[in-house]
């Protein structure tokens, strides 16, 4: 074995050239495979640390996260396999935060009852688990926060002032930080028992109207959720059969793996923007894509060697090796390749992590080296590719066909003049074009993938949402400016450089990521069948359509002060609305009534046209527009002098509201906020992609440059006869164009498949063509006829006579 070793070092050592090659080859392949199985343990990672993960799920409603809150008490009372239950309700929009006379706004904020500390990993630094959530008018607070408000003073019993002062809340808890691997991230959790008591009425505890809840259960031991879920049709009709007589409408509940959330779920009203498993799968393959370009360096750059060895085949044979002794040797060699290609990948992740982590948004990816398993893994895989790529140039290597080596020249290379291509020489020259075909249509198929995934990021950025989205600020409201904005309102308005300003409860393009989108449910009043259906519902100020940039098609938009009852029973929908309700056009439905809940009737005072509530992953859905106050102001100004006319804003806003500080937003990079994960997601692939192509360029580099090599005499003599650079350039291009157009043949359909299904994710999406495919292809041909003339250029410009005296 150590002579083996010897060896092997020996001729690396040699060969330090093609030594060189083949590590760093690996080692960037071994790298960029590490570094993405990293992000995708990651994104499978998430909600699984909880110590009952398996038997936590999420209670859904229709197609909404969030629940009455009423159900889970009604399920565990129901159900004996429902061993306990947790609700969390997330605040809406921004709150304000005092202690003593510094002011924050924090939008982590939740309301949780006791159980939270059993369901979720949450570990606390100081307080008791048990009881820090049980009594009213206490908070929980995570280490970052804690920090923030009271530095280096103890927070335990310290009061914080909190929902504008309604309520005065006792930290009796601080909580670890919540890891960035969860499904909802909150910096403050109050009592659910503070709720109930301060806001009685809207709280009330058997209300089975009011979605507002995440609600979550945890299984008994063995206990199937299917089989609960069964259950559930009879548990609606038990609890709110009778309602549903009344007013109809879909009510269904199911469930779901708190696992699943990250990957599997796009739910309305989900805490936070989740990513889908599909890139998990594309990832993932291009991690193995990727392993797979670079065995096939490893092959191609090893048979390439084939004429530099077989003379020392040849004596070892004849000096009474076996087979078995050359096969040991050549995967030695192998093996310690990839060993060293490890080591300098592993030297590589640790460099380039940071920088990693900052494309991904993934915290600390090496860190997750420290999980024993990795270092399982690494070397066993290291190993096994060593063992993969070397096996077949070692089997080829001792094949009997090296033993005529030895009647070769002293430079190893085989006298072609003498004697006709042996057969297994040909299959040698199959196989190696057969990989670098694999090669290439690994690579385009990335190219195309990079290009459709951009291209889609592209369109849903740029597509029109409905309304006008550029030069809007949006500020998170609090109650006095909820209810004391007009005076500020008019005096913004009495500047040149602001359009308009509103009040509403959400923002189109953000709304499924702020609050509460109510489901109501509705029907025509004239409807003698009284047909009933679910509609979607905002509420919104005066000024809102204007200020917003939406298309009023008919009638008028809401007007006068928000103290007055005018408009109070008037109501705004959008052309799904009116088609689902029955109108044919926005004519036929100005002026008519629509009934919702029980008793209630509302005027249609105006038609908009379809307009993006939500991303684009979400089809526009059936719209209502109420009137009333809301938690964010929204304020579209001039686009010139926008610093100036900022600073006017904020002025305007100290003066009338000084203890509470400015903060705002764009509306436009708010939107592009939500397809944060697409983004990511394109540039992970992008770099991952051009590493793909730049390795099987390597390939490439190698089988031509052997190609080459083998052809160096008949170059020569070409040239000597007259043979122009071109000629030869045409010559050899013709065999490997060939091998492109059929890597291209093979991406194609691949690509197209993959990409189409990934595109089905989005409810709009642009139409797949063929230009990035006939890019693609143009690319990997760019790229085949630049190598192949660095070689023919560097030979054949040699001077012949040396080229043919060398020969």
């Amino acid at each position: 074995m150590f002579n083996n070793m010897t060896i092997a070092l020996r001729h690396l050592s040699r060969h330090r050239g093609y030594t060189t090659v083949n590590v760093l080859g690996l080692a960037v392949g071994l790298a960029c495979a590490i570094l993405i199985f990293l992000y995708v343990g990651h994104e499978l990672s998430y909600d699984r640390y909880h110590e009952q993960a398996d038997r936590i799920y999420r209670v859904v409603f229709n197609d909404s996260a969030k629940t009455p809150r009423s159900v889970g008490p009604a399920l565990q009372a129901d159900f004996p396999e429902v061993q306990s239950f947790l609700r969390m309700h997330p605040t809406t929009g921004t709150w304000v935060m005092k202690y003593e006379d510094r002011i924050y706004y924090e939008r982590g904020v939740y309301w949780a009852n006791k159980t939270l500390f059993d369901f979720f990993a949450l570990p606390l630094v100081q307080g008791d688990p048990d009881r820090a959530l049980e009594a009213p008018y206490t908070v929980v607070i995570s280490e970052d926060t804690a920090r923030k408000y009271f530095g280096d003073e103890d927070p335990m019993g310290k009061t914080i002032v909190a929902d504008n002062g309604f309520l005065l809340l006792t930290v009796t808890g601080v909580m670890e930080n919540m890891p960035a691997n969860t499904h909802f991230q909150a910096d403050f959790f109050i009592s659910l028992a503070s709720g109930f008591e301060v806001y009685k009425v809207r709280w009330s505890r058997e209300n089975w109207d009011s979605f507002f809840f995440y609600t979550y259960i945890m299984l008994g031991d063995g206990q199937s959720p299917a089989a609960l879920a069964a259950k559930f049709p009879d548990f609606v009709d038990r609890h709110v059969g009778e309602q549903l007589q009344v007013r109809g409408g879909r009510y269904e509940f199911s469930l779901q793996p708190v696992t699943d959330i990250h990957l599997y779920s796009h739910l309305e009203n989900e805490p936070g923007v989740n990513t889908d498993v599909s890139y998990v799968y594309i990832l993932s393959a291009m991690g193995l894509f990727i392993l797979v370009i670079v065995c096939i360096n490893y092959v191609n750059l090893s048979t390439a060697q084939f004429a530099h060895r077989v003379r020392e085949i040849g004596m070892r044979k004849v000096l009474g090796a076996t087979r078995l002794h050359l096969v040991r040797q050549y995967l030695g060699e192998s093996v310690l390749l990839t060993v060293a290609a490890l080591l300098i990948a592993l030297l590589a992740v640790w460099l380039v992590s940071p920088w990693f982590d900052g494309l991904t948004g993934m915290p600390a990816s090496a860190g997750f080296m420290g999980h024993f398993w990795w270092w399982i893994a690494l070397p066993a895989v290291a190993i096994f590719i060593g063992l993969l790529a070397g096996g077949y140039p070692a089997l080829k290597l001792s094949s009997p066909g090296a033993i005529p080596g030895l009647n070769e020249g002293q430079t190893g290379r085989p006298d072609r003049s003498s004697r006709p291509s042996r057969p297994h020489e040909t299959d040698r020259a199959y196989t190696r074009k057969l990989l670098v075909v694999v090669q290439f249509a690994i690579s385009i198929a990335l190219i195309i993938g990079t290009g459709v995934l951009f291209i889609q990021i592209s369109y849903i950025q740029n597509k029109h949402l409905g309304f006008d989205r550029e030069q809007v600020i949006a500020i998170p409201s609090i109650a006095e400016v909820a209810y004391q904005y007009q005076p500020w309102k008019d005096e913004l308005l009495r500047h040149s450089g602001v359009v308009d300003a509103s009040q509403g409860i959400y923002l189109p393009g953000l709304a499924g990521n702020i609050g509460n989108i109510t489901t109501e449910t509705a029907w025509r009043v004239d409807d003698p069948d009284q047909v009933k259906h679910d509609l979607q519902g905002i509420i919104v100020a005066a000024g809102y359509v204007e200020t917003l940039g939406l298309e009023l098609l008919v009638g008028r938009s809401f007007s006068g002060p928000l103290d007055s009852r005018a408009e109070s029973d008037k109501i705004l929908i959008n052309e799904t609305s009116m088609r689902l309700l029955g109108w044919d056009t926005p004519e036929a439905a100005l002026g008519e009534q629509v009934g919702f809940g029980i008793g209630m009737t509302q005027t249609v005072i105006g038609v908009v046209r379809d307009f993006h509530l939500r991303s684009l992953h979400l089809p526009i859905e059936p719209l209502v527009i109420l009137y009333g106050r809301g938690q964010l102001v929204a304020v579209r100004i001039q686009p010139e002098d926008t610093k100036t006319t900022l600073a006017f804003i904020e002025q305007a806003w100290t003066r009338h509201f000084p203890d509470f500080p400015f903060a705002f937003s764009f509306i436009d990079e708010d939107i592009d906020r939500l397809y944060r994960a697409e983004q990511r997601i394109g540039y992970v692939f992008a770099v991952f992609a051009v590493v793909g192509v730049l390795l099987a360029c390597m390939g490439l580099f190698a089988l031509v440059s052997y190609t080459v090599e083998r052809r160096t005499r008949e170059i020569g003599i070409r040239k000597t006869l007259g043979a122009s650079v071109r000629r030869m350039l045409a010559m050899l291009a013709a065999e490997f164009v060939g091998l492109v157009l059929l890597a291209n043949a093979i991406a194609w359909p691949a690509a197209w498949l993959i990409m189409s299904r990934w595109l089905e994710s989005f409810a709009y999406r642009f139409e797949l063509g063929w230009g990035v495919f006939f890019a693609s292809g143009i690319v990997a041909l760019l790229i085949t006829v630049l190598t192949i003339g660095y070689h023919v250029a560097r030979t054949a410009l040699a001077n012949p006579a040396e080229v043919l005296r060398g020969e």
